[in-house]
């Protein structure tokens, strides 16, 4: 996969967004251009597990030079906030009625300056 991600790069690609596993996966920069492997979880249905990891998903907000060059990166990550609850709880670290009437999810923000 991170090979074909390069061709795809080096063909001219400036962003490369995957998707396929519903889980996150890495991300890298490879000649001044964003690879995300996996964005995770946004939207999904049916049987799928998520809790724990399986839950995440990430927003990207990129921004690019007018060459298409990475300049800035935000990463929302959001996930159930079922799940942070049971873990800080879990670690006696928040009593779980503090919590109650929050919306069910949860955002985490990452920001990347590239320079």
């Amino acid at each position: 996969l991170r090979e074909f991600t390069h061709v795809v790069v080096d063909a001219g690609a400036d962003l490369v967004l995957g998707h396929g596993p519903h889980v996150p996966r890495a991300m890298e920069i490879y000649n001044d251009r964003l690879i995300a492997y996996s964005l995770g979880n946004f939207a999904t249905y049916g049987r799928f597990n998520l809790s724990g990891y399986l839950g995440v998903g990430l927003v990207l907000d990129v921004t690019l030079d007018a060459e298409g060059k990475l300049l800035l990166y935000t990463m929302y990550i959001m996930t159930n906030i079922g799940d942070i609850m049971k873990t800080l709880r879990d670690l006696g670290l928040l009593d779980a009625d503090f919590l109650q009437g929050l919306t069910p999810f949860v955002l985490a923000l990452v920001i990347g300056v590239v320079s």
